[in-house]
Parts: structure tokens; sequence; C-alpha cells
């Protein structure tokens, strides 16, 4: 199976989950996870595309061929309605000034985007892991 029917797989069988689940959760890529927003939710898209944005992407030394792919992974579901989980790797980011600054861009687009809760997971950041959780009633 190639990685672009394995994408459209995860993805048909979330837009199935989504129809049917009031409760669940499904780990995608920034890439994967535009693929589902274009299909289902294009507003959360626009969301995505700012989050995306902020997270810098991984930078090891020069001529690595992972630099510049995104380290960042979303979590898209349902708790009784749209849920969306941003999961940031700290060892990534540079400093701790950098941790703050993506927290507060993404309270910042939650409050925007008119989420009805959002904050991060305090344990996660001990952690050396952002996990951010985005919630619309």
């Amino acid at each position: 199976m190639t990685t672009a029917t394995t994408e459209m797989t995860i993805i048909q069988s979330t837009l199935s989950l989504d129809n049917v689940c009031s409760e669940y959760r499904v780990k995608f890529t920034p890439e994967e996870a535009q693929l589902f927003c274009a299909i289902r939710d294009h507003k959360l898209g626009e969301l995505l595309d700012e989050i995306d944005a902020i997270v810098p992407v991984k930078n090891y030394k020069p001529g690595n061929p992972n630099n510049g792919h995104p380290h960042h992974k979303y979590l898209i579901g349902r708790e009784h309605s749209r849920v969306l989980y941003v999961h940031v790797v700290r060892a990534y980011l540079p400093d701790d000034e950098a941790v703050q600054t993506i927290l507060s861009h993404l309270a910042r687009l939650a409050n925007e985007y008119g989420a009805d809760e959002y904050g991060a997971n305090e344990t996660m950041l001990e952690r050396n892991e952002i996990e951010y959780r985005i919630w619309w009633d």
C-alpha cells in the first residue's frame, strides 16, 4: 500500500468515525490533518495553517534530510463536539521562551477561532512535550 493510499484510508476511516462517534481522536501529521479538513472542516484547516506557521520545523546540521519537516502532530476528533489537540516535542524547540511563545500563540488562535475551552496539559509540559487542547461546543 502506498503512502497516499494509506493517508486516504486514514482520512476515510476518520470521516466515518466523525459521522457515528461522539468521542474519538485520530493522530495526524500536519499534511494528513489538512486532507481531513479539506473534506470535513475548512475553518479548522485555516486554524491548522496558522498553527503550522508558528511551530518551527526540524533543523539539524546543514544537509540533514530531515531538516524542514514538521515534528508536531494533531489529534482531531470529537468530545461530543469538535476537539483538536496539538502535540509539539519540546526537544525540537530552541528554548523555554519558544515554548511560551507557542503557548501564547495557541491561546490567541483558540480565542480567535471561537473555542469554548483551551489550554495546555501541564503534566505533558513536565514531560517535555506540549499538548494543547482546543474544544468547541
